[in-house]
Parts: C-alpha cells; sequence; structure tokens
C-alpha cells in the first residue's frame, strides 16, 4: 500500500508539472498563431484580388481552393487545440475518495506539513466539524475551469492567507480544475497540533493571545489554562492569523513573499517573461511586472535600502534603483516624478516617486523589476 500511495504522489507531482509547462507553451503558441494568421490571411486575400483582376477568378477558385486554404494556420489550430484538451485532462485531480489508501491520523512532520491523499481526506473531514461552532461556517469548494485561489478567497471575503492556512497541504500558487479545498466564512488558519505544544507556544508562533485562541475554540474551556491537555493532531482555529504550517514548497514561496511587499496598489496588466511588446510589435522578454496606476499615485520601495540610481533610464523614463543587500536589487520605471536621490538610505514602504507614464509606454503604468545578483527574477513569486 505504500509503494501504491508513493506512485500517486508522484504521478501527481509531475502531472501539475506538465501541465503547468503545456499551459505556458499553448499561451505562447497562441501568440505565435494569432501573427500567422494575419499573415497567412493578407496572402490569402492578395490570391483572390489577382485572380480577379485576371478574370479566371471561377476556374482559379476551383484549381486553387486547395492551395488558398490557410494551412499553417489550421495545423497550429490543431496543435493548440491539443495541447488545451491535454491541459484540460492533466488538470482534472482525482479526489480522495476514489483511492485505497489505508486511513491515518494527519500530522506535522517536522516543521513541514506532510500529508497523504486519505490524510487529506480526513483532515477535510476533521474541519468541517468547525461548522457546529456559532456563526462559522466551512465549505467544501470544488475548483472550476477559469478559477484560482486569489478570487475564490475574493468571492468568499477571505484572504489568500485564510485559503493556504486552511489547506495546509497545498503545494503550488495554481489551482487544479476539480480540486477540492476549503474556505470558512472567517479569516484565520487551521494549527495541527504537534505533540508536546503547549497553548502559550501556539499563541507566540501566530502573534495572538491564548484568550483569543481560547474564545474560537469551545472546546478548550472546558479544562483549566494551565492544565489544558493538547491532544496530537488536533486542531485549532486561529483567527485573522498567517499560515506556519506548510508544505516544504509553500513554505519558500512564503519565505520569499515575506521579503519584498508591492510597491503600489493596482490590477497586473503585463507579466514577467517573453511577450509581443505593445510599441516595438516584435517579440521580447519582459523584465518585470507591469502595475496598473493613476498619475501621481504613490510608488513606495519593497524593501529598504540605499538609492543606487535615481534618473532619467531610456526607455523606462524616469526610473530608480534600489540596493537592498545580499545582491537583491529592486527597480521602478516609467515614473512621473522620482521624489528620492541617489546615495539616500531608505525604508521599506517608503515613497520614492509617483506613477506615470514616461519613456516607452502605452498609459500610466509602474515597471517593477527585482535583480538577484545582476539577474532579474520574477516578481510575481514575491509579491503575490
Amino acid at each position: 500500500m505504500r509503494n501504491q500511495e508513493q506512485v500517486y504522489l508522484i504521478r501527481m507531482s509531475i502531472i501539475t508539472k506538465i501541465s503547468n509547462h503545456v499551459r505556458i507553451i499553448a499561451e505562447r503558441i497562441g501568440i505565435l498563431l494569432t501573427r500567422i494568421l494575419k499573415i497567412r490571411l493578407r496572402s490569402t486575400r492578395k490570391k483572390i484580388r489577382n485572380l480577379r483582376q485576371k478574370s479566371l477568378f471561377r476556374v482559379g477558385l476551383k484549381k486553387n481552393a486547395f492551395t488558398l486554404l490557410p494551412w499553417n494556420n489550421i495545423i497550429y489550430a490543431a496543435v493548440v487545440g491539443i495541447l488545451l484538451i491535454t491541459t484540460l485532462a492533466l488538470s482534472y485531480h482525482h479526489s480522495g475518495n476514489s483511492l485505497t489508501l489505508p486511513d491515518s491520523k494527519f500530522k506535522c512532520n517536522g516543521s513541514y506539513v506532510e500529508m497523504t491523499p486519505s490524510q487529506i481526506v480526513d483532515y477535510q473531514k476533521a474541519v468541517l466539524h468547525f461548522n457546529e461552532l456559532p456563526e462559522f461556517e466551512v465549505e467544501l469548494h470544488e475548483v472550476q475551469l477559469g478559477e484560482n485561489y486569489w478570487s475564490i478567497a475574493w468571492e468568499h471575503g477571505v484572504n489568500i492567507d485564510t485559503v493556504f492556512g486552511f489547506n495546509p497541504y497545498l503545494d503550488d500558487l495554481y489551482a487544479v480544475c476539480k480540486e477540492r479545498i476549503l474556505i470558512p466564512n472567517k479569516r484565520g488558519v487551521i494549527h495541527i497540533i504537534v505533540q508536546g505544544e503547549s497553548l502559550t507556544n501556539i499563541a507566540v508562533l501566530y502573534r495572538t493571545s491564548v484568550d483569543v485562541i481560547i474564545a474560537m475554540n469551545p472546546s478548550l474551556r472546558k479544562t483549566g489554562k494551565k492544565r489544558m491537555h493538547l491532544k496530537e493532531g488536533g486542531l485549532l482555529f486561529i483567527p485573522n492569523a498567517q499560515p506556519c504550517l506548510l508544505t516544504q514548497d509553500m513554505s519558500y514561496r512564503y519565505n520569499l513573499r515575506s521579503m519584498f511587499i508591492s510597491p503600489t496598489s493596482g490590477a497586473y496588466t503585463s507579466g514577467y517573461g517573453y511577450r509581443v511588446h505593445p510599441i516595438l510589435h516584435t517579440r521580447k522578454f519582459h523584465k518585470g511586472l507591469d502595475i496598473k496606476v493613476h498619475y501621481g499615485q504613490p510608488i513606495c520601495t519593497a524593501a529598504g535600502g540605499v538609492v543606487i540610481y535615481a534618473g532619467w533610464g531610456g526607455g523606462y523614463g524616469n526610473y530608480v534603483k534600489v540596493d537592498h543587500g545580499s545582491g537583491w536589487v529592486t527597480g521602478y520605471g516609467h515614473l512621473s516624478r522620482i521624489t528620492c536621490r541617489q546615495g539616500q538610505r531608505i525604508r521599506q514602504g517608503q515613497i520614492i516617486g509617483k506613477g506615470g507614464s514616461t519613456g516607452r509606454s502605452t498609459g500610466p503604468h509602474l515597471d517593477f523589476q527585482i535583480y538577484h545578483n545582476g539577474k532579474t527574477v520574477n516578481p510575481a513569486e514575491f509579491i503575490w
């Protein structure tokens, strides 16, 4: 049974990685297909125009109907269709009820959460018992096509920390279609009790008080605070807290997230990576993350450090670069105004400029970049 369990976990991790790669490939082929389609349609119209001018349209159409078809587009469309179907098929996540794995208690191995599929099912059933609490509801939500963890959190009036705090077994930021996750109606996290823990230790871990934990968990009121016995594997609801017990992958992502804050508020209009440049109309690598802003909107530094450049940055317009030490540098482009100077030491969250559209830009936005040892990294990995 243990071998079956390991094979299943390996298979699901491979499927998740393949589906993510296929999604990226499909997006890139879609961009190429759009460009090829425009070129092919122009050439097809030109052929038809020439045939009409030679008064051979009727005869030529019969003879050249096969050659007039945009076969390149048809082939590319077929490839994209196959990739999309494959993505949907690989994204389908089987529920734990279909598995025949041995039942066992869910627990934390060391500082990370590790759960088998059967343990995940047991955990979800246990958390659903919180519905017995007054004014508290937990829903077992099935992820639908087009949904993500952020949209689900917003729809239920909670934040992204609550989603990962109630589902500590999640190990990726990408939601999987047909996946079942727990969504409560209150912000907070679920803590899995480890052997030897006390309420005081748990309160310190989540930066809250023992009284708040007891108030939200009526089962703890039956015994006194000093003699309270916490059963290993038991569950506690910690309100308005960030998750501390996560998988190893998600712990790494949370560590990255703790390094920087978002420099401003706004929708992401263009991500990190290859794209068709909105002005040059050529395929270029985008080194940052574009965040939509209003003219004059305050732009803050993502972390404390020293301003190493503040001035005109060519295509980036008014540009600021901040060195945070240990090889980490952030860049802020297209500012309408710079409010810091080179060599100035600044703290995290301090305003360094105003949003604008200077340089090579199609509208007011912030081009936010993160460098590590001279190489760009994806800012979305840090400010999600």
